[in-house]
């Protein structure tokens, strides 16, 4: 497992947005796009609305923005309110074995692109990252351990994105998603309540 985990990190340390095939590229601007429309129709959502009372209530330093509002809050504040109003429809992207995983690491992605003043192109790099590390992951995964995968295996997609941007090394990057397997969580049991869209926000947040 830790070889496993050492591989994983060396190809977010090293990973190059040169290096990254034009169509891969492109299918993620496109799911960014797609994303931040959904988030924003998810803010109108009950959901969406007690999420962004419970961020502008507890506060934040004012570094990034929650998707549709005027409203800047800290990373992690931000992540978690955009992550949430991502999956509140629950029309964000979907890819088989089924979870969404645009919603639960692009609001960490880009919170942390904002807080390091991120170039487009890092913040492409470090998004697909989180897609190679969560596909990953969740291929491997037993469908049948009743755990919602999309936080589940998305802190980790959030975590690589994170570290990219961070510039983190290959042993700091295996810490920070050592730090994320303890974060993980959700069941598949709540899915259909509201507690399904902040798996998405409590994923992005880790």
């Amino acid at each position: 497992m830790q070889r496993n985990t050492e591989i994983m990190s060396s190809f977010v340390a090293d990973l190059k947005y040169e290096n990254i095939p034009q169509e891969v590229v492109q299918r993620a601007k496109r799911q960014i796009l797609d994303v931040i429309g959904v988030a924003l129709a998810g803010s109108t959502q009950e959901v969406g609305k007690i999420a962004l009372d419970f961020v502008q209530t507890t506060g934040g330093t004012p570094q990034c923005v929650a998707w549709g509002t005027n409203l800047r809050t800290s990373a992690p504040q931000a992540a978690f309110v955009n992550g949430i109003c991502c999956h509140a429809t629950d029309y964000d992207d979907m890819w088989l074995p089924g979870s969404h995983p645009t919603g639960v690491t692009f609001p960490a992605t880009l919170a942390v692109a904002e807080t390091v003043r991120a170039s487009g192109r890092q913040l492409l790099a470090a998004q697909v990252a989180a897609y190679e590390v969560m596909g990953k992951l969740h291929s491997c995964a037993d469908e049948r351990a009743g755990w919602h995968p999309t936080p589940v295996f998305g802190s980790f997609g959030a975590a690589a994105a994170a570290a990219k941007l961070l510039g983190l090394d290959t042993a700091k990057v295996q810490l920070a998603l050592g730090i994320a397997a303890s974060e993980a969580s959700g069941i598949s049991l709540q899915s259909g309540t509201m507690t399904k869209p902040f798996h998405a926000g409590h994923g992005a947040r880790n």
